[in-house]
């Protein structure tokens, strides 16, 4: 046969009114009670594996920063690993405003693959790329490049241009550093030979 005992009048016993755990504070799996004495379940995850997602993250002053699921978070039983909070590359990236056209297609930063094209020299052992195009504004010799490329070991531009020698210019005539060979007949009449 059992016996019971009620308490009365602060004799002992549990004072109800000073209890201000709520679920959250309780962790799943363990039962609590509220202010008129009913079992509280708990609904604080307990969280033991690594890798866990974080809610947000993104830059401030201080760097990178994460937010991290509320929970009670404690070594692993089973492996002895202590819990971790991640981003994806991806979701980083984006943070950081990573982004292909900033970068040089050679280079991979938090899997986003850069977008500049690299040209390296295109003329057999020398340090120089073709130009594209070119054209002659009054005076100026303008050469095309490859735009948005990246010139990785190109010191110069080449165009060729089998004409400009220096015996198809006039004797003595700089044009663009090729002095001119080419004899100035032009003191003879018409029709005259210069021998």
């Amino acid at each position: 046969m059992a016996e019971c005992f009620i308490l009365k009048g602060g004799g002992g016993g549990a004072d109800l009114a000073v209890i201000t755990a709520v679920a959250p504070d309780v962790l799943e799996g363990k039962v609590t009670v509220d202010r008129e004495g009913n079992p509280l379940p708990g609904t604080m995850p307990k969280i033991g594996q690594a890798a866990i997602h974080a809610k947000n993250c993104g830059l401030n002053d201080l760097g990178l920063w994460y937010y991290i699921p509320v929970g009670y978070y404690f070594k692993n039983d089973t492996s002895g690993e202590l819990p971790w909070v991640y981003m994806s590359r991806a979701e980083v990236a984006a943070i950081l405003g990573i982004e292909p056209w900033k970068m040089r297609g050679d280079v991979n930063v938090c899997g986003v693959q850069g977008g500049i094209p690299i040209q390296n020299p295109d003329v057999s052992g020398t340090d120089r790329v073709r130009a594209t195009g070119m054209s002659n504004w009054a005076g100026t010799i303008n050469l095309q490049v490859r735009n948005w490329h990246f010139l990785n070991g190109v010191n110069w531009i080449q165009q060729d241009i089998p004409n400009y020698q220096p015996w198809n210019i006039k004797n003595g005539v700089d044009i663009g550093g090729v002095i001119g060979t080419f004899p100035d007949y032009s003191y003879l009449a018409n029709g005259q030979t210069s021998f």
